[in-house]
């Protein structure tokens, strides 16, 4: 069995072949969002609060509030509803680049959970957001 060590940010940067506008709206359209994250409400828009929703048990696992948004970089409170007074945070930038967009998320404060529960998210949150660059892939090639 692999032991893998809670960091308190998880990075992930993709490149994908797709003009910045298209991804931007990919990252912050509700209808596209939902593909490629999960069931939600989430609208890019400064201000606005959202809950994403397991597809399976259809109740919100996942709430938070848009901090950011301008242009190519999205701030949003990250609070995974198991652990309510823990609250993280996703940050995604993109920039143009080779013809395509790059795109780098930062998920920051993992290390706010004990010891325990950091290591576990850290691993969640590693593969979902492995998984979530793949179906993003998947929603700008559709």
């Amino acid at each position: 069995m692999e032991t893998q060590t809670a960091q308190n940010s998880i990075e992930k940067t993709q490149w994908y072949p797709h003009s910045i506008d298209k991804v931007w709206g990919a990252l912050t359209e509700t209808k596209h969002v939902s593909k490629w994250l999960a069931p939600t409400n989430f609208k890019g828009e400064t201000g606005a609060k959202y809950e994403l929703h397991s597809p399976k048990d259809d109740c919100s696992v996942v709430a938070g509030v848009v901090k950011e948004s301008t242009p190519y970089t999205l701030v949003y409170s990250w609070i995974a509803l198991n652990h309510k007074d823990i609250e993280t945070e996703v940050k995604w930038n993109l920039t143009e680049e080779n013809n395509g967009t790059k795109v780098k998320m930062i998920h920051s404060g993992i290390l706010k959970y004990n010891k325990e529960d950091a290591q576990e998210m850290f691993g969640s949150f590693s593969n979902g957001w492995k998984r979530c660059f793949l179906q993003i892939g998947e929603v700008l090639n559709n």
